[in-house]
């Protein structure tokens, strides 16, 4: 077995976990992680696999789990807070499959046609605000608010809430991702996060069952899929992970994907003159480095990934970056290649049941983003001197920020 002790995405491989775990995908593809307490696959055929099989593979347990060290009161408002109905990223089977069925409704080809415009006007306003100005940091100024701003937008949340959509998601991040205890006062910030997150959510469910409207709020209570609804209660827990999914990992691959544009010769330059699309850079910017790491899975049996024997009962990770670069499906995998022409192959988005509800959402939203902003800023560029890290984060790949020049002329 490898030494599991070597693989530390806390740390050790923060930054750059691929060579670890793209040398383990040849000789021991999967592998027992002390950090991670579970089974982590590295193959992209065995991550489908396990992503196809809910039978046999539970993803009730899919989310990092919190620090056991987090005060007893936060510990159970996490697992309590939107009440008796549970996101949709948490439930097996059938009930998955009815929720899934309406909730996917609002993501179909025509409501994002409906979104569009939407999608465009904030994208326009942000980029407005910079177009006179010589430089902007481009995570905090740009590549966070346009997708969460997209993301209230599309679910019809009122404009009054949200900051407070950001801060409760920040926070929410904030205690369950770091490795160290956060302090008290985060943690008490963040209870009341979790009750006034739910409390919104019910006021707009409330009022969107008296009043209903062209949002996805609405479209989630009052679609009938063949017989397929949707509670009240259901609808309301669905609200805070469309939000928190819907921007933060977004925000991350925007962020990423244009950085390793600018750091790519001619890279901005292809996208500027449509020598490239939107669309293929998107691709293969989610495969070269998506925005998140992979998520977990529950043996519901003892089985076999691999040939390697994995009990019951037993956590999973699967390494979606690790998948995404296995060279059994995309030669030379370590290359940034604009031009790829399988990188839609990637498992960014995971797969099987549980694929990513909003990922149609997300494509079009990031498009959107690198087609205005090529349109606007033909000449980006990195301010020199910077070299961004990787936030500790884990499971996301979250980049600190980074200043971009814009060479615009200042009055």
């Amino acid at each position: 077995m490898l030494k599991s002790v070597d693989f530390d995405p806390f740390s050790t491989h923060r930054e750059d976990p691929y060579p670890y775990l793209l040398s383990a995908q040849e000789t021991h593809p999967v592998f027992y992680s002390d950090r991670l307490e579970a089974w982590c696959v590295t193959r992209h055929s065995d991550i489908e696999r396990v992503l196809r099989d809910s039978t046999l593979f539970s993803c009730r347990d899919h989310n990092p789990r919190p620090p056991k060290t987090l005060s007893p009161e936060l510990l159970h408002a996490l697992e309590t807070w939107r009440g008796n109905a549970p996101p949709m990223g948490s439930i097996d089977g059938p009930e998955h499959a009815r929720i899934r069925a309406v909730a996917g409704r609002g993501f179909t080809a025509r409501m994002l046609n409906s979104y569009e415009p939407q999608i465009i006007r904030v994208a326009d306003s942000l980029i407005e605000s910079m177009s006179r100005r010589s430089t902007f940091s481009f995570i905090s100024e740009f590549a966070y608010p346009f997708p969460l701003s997209a993301i209230l937008s599309v679910l019809g949340v009122p404009e009054e809430y949200h900051d407070s959509c950001r801060e409760w998601t920040e926070l929410r991040i904030a205690v369950l991702l770091p490795r160290e205890t956060p302090p008290a006062e985060v943690q008490q910030r963040c209870l009341k996060g979790l009750r006034d997150f739910v409390a919104m959510s019910r006021s707009i469910v409330a009022d969107r069952l008296k009043h209903p409207r062209e949002d996805l709020i609405s479209n989630m209570l009052h679609s009938d899929i063949r017989g397929n609804k949707m509670t009240a209660d259901e609808v309301v827990a669905q609200i805070p992970t469309l939000i928190s999914a819907g921007h933060e990992s977004t925000a991350q691959a925007l962020a990423s994907i244009t950085y390793r544009l600018l750091t790519t010769p001619d890279g901005w330059r292809a996208l500027v003159e449509g020598s490239v699309k939107s669309p293929d850079l998107v691709e293969e910017g989610l495969r070269f480095d998506g925005p998140i790491s992979g998520f977990f899975r529950t043996a519901k049996a003892d089985c076999e990934i691999s040939g390697t024997p994995i009990p019951k009962g037993s956590r999973i990770f699967l390494a979606f970056g690790a998948g995404s670069r296995d060279k059994e499906v995309f030669p030379d995998p370590n290359k940034f290649l604009i031009d790829r022409s399988n990188a839609r192959s990637h498992l960014a988005f995971g797969g099987g049941p549980h694929h990513c509800v909003g990922a149609a959402l997300a494509r079009l939203e990031l498009s959107i983003a690198l087609d205005k902003l090529a349109h606007n800023f033909p000449n980006l560029h990195l301010v020199s001197g910077q070299s961004p890290h990787r936030l500790p984060r884990f499971p996301l790949r979250a980049l600190s920020d980074f200043l971009v020049a814009t060479d615009a002329e200042l009055p």
